[in-house]
């Protein structure tokens, strides 16, 4: 989205995780995350399943089905430059 503030390379990975996990599901990228979620995630880096909750289309069900592999990513980035 225009003028929003983001880190672009785990964007990039998140973008990774969820054609992988629409084609496992055999369902659209959409369906599994909108680009606006993932944008959010590659900004707000939500570390806990609380935090999970609070990005925009994420509700208890996504975040069973997909919290525990999307976190996972957002971790392992963070870590990665530290």
């Amino acid at each position: 989205l225009e003028g929003e503030t983001y880190d672009k390379s785990l964007f990039e990975k998140l973008r990774t995780l969820r054609m992988a996990e629409s084609k496992r599901l055999h369902v659209p990228p959409y369906v599994v995350f909108g680009d606006k979620a993932l944008i959010q995630m590659a900004k707000y880096l939500p570390k806990t399943q609380n935090e999970f909750l609070e990005i925009h289309g994420v509700g208890q069900q996504k975040l069973t089905q997909f919290g525990k592999q999307f976190l996972a990513v957002i971790q392992q980035h963070q870590n990665s430059k530290i």
